[in-house]
């Protein structure tokens, strides 16, 4: 990697803030869906939308991840991909389990304002849960890897540094998710230094992706059964 100037990095922290506005549209779109349980029309408009705006994001980002990936993917097995698979899901949800537990514990607070916002989707009929499931358990996982993992852990640090773009990675990640405890800040941060973790390791952007679709597949589940 170049060395980089004050006018590229400043012209990737103001990426940066694009990415975050961008990002941002989906679950917008989905909020209002969740409101709009009494008009079929306006809710399969809105959750339309939410679905037409994660995939343009993620050609987007796709036609970019190339242009700054810098580590080349580890040659490995089925087998050896399937262990980093289930060994990052057990660690990831291991913390997230971790975290939850102090954040009931210590602040009180049985769910994250994150899974808050969701449930109250969730709450709408099953159109809207159709739409929440394939935005949130097919399409995020996605969009989120190929932003906190392919760009964010590309853009400005060495390639040598290890621990650095993990760390920047996974802060980004739970700052993007809604957060009113340090407990519950702490939950998505866990969940983005493994999903870092196992990207830095491999240079596997496929294998992060599968490894959070894994995770939310286990987090979404509960939600779904007391529907």
């Amino acid at each position: 990697m170049k060395k980089l100037t004050r006018a590229d990095y400043l012209i990737r922290v103001l990426w940066l803030f694009l990415l975050y506005l961008v990002i941002s549209f989906p679950p917008f779109f989905l909020m209002i869906m969740g409101n709009c349980e009494k008009n079929i029309q306006l809710e399969l408009f809105f959750g339309a939308l939410a679905l037409i705006a994660y995939g343009l994001i993620i050609w987007w980002i796709a036609s970019y991840y190339p242009k700054y990936r810098r580590w080349p993917v580890v040659t490995m097995s089925n087998g050896k991909k399937v262990l980093w698979g289930l060994g990052g899901l057990v660690v990831g949800r291991g913390l997230v389990s971790f975290f939850s537990w102090l954040n009931e514990a210590l602040a009180h607070q049985g769910e994250t304002a994150n899974d808050m916002q969701i449930n109250q989707i969730l709450n709408g009929n099953k159109i809207s849960v159709t739409f929440v499931v394939i935005s949130l358990v097919f399409m995020a996982p996605v969009v989120e890897e190929l932003i906190f993992r392919g760009l964010i852990m590309n853009l400005f640090f060495k390639d040598e540094r290890f621990w650095w773009p993990i760390i920047l990675s996974a802060t980004l990640f739970s700052a993007c998710h809604a957060s009113t405890t340090i407990y519950s800040f702490l939950i998505y941060f866990s969940l983005g230094c493994v999903l870092a973790f196992i990207y830095r390791k491999t240079g596997n952007i496929k294998l992060s992706i599968g490894v959070h679709f894994l995770n939310n597949v286990v987090a979404f589940i509960p939600m779904l059964l007391i529907l």
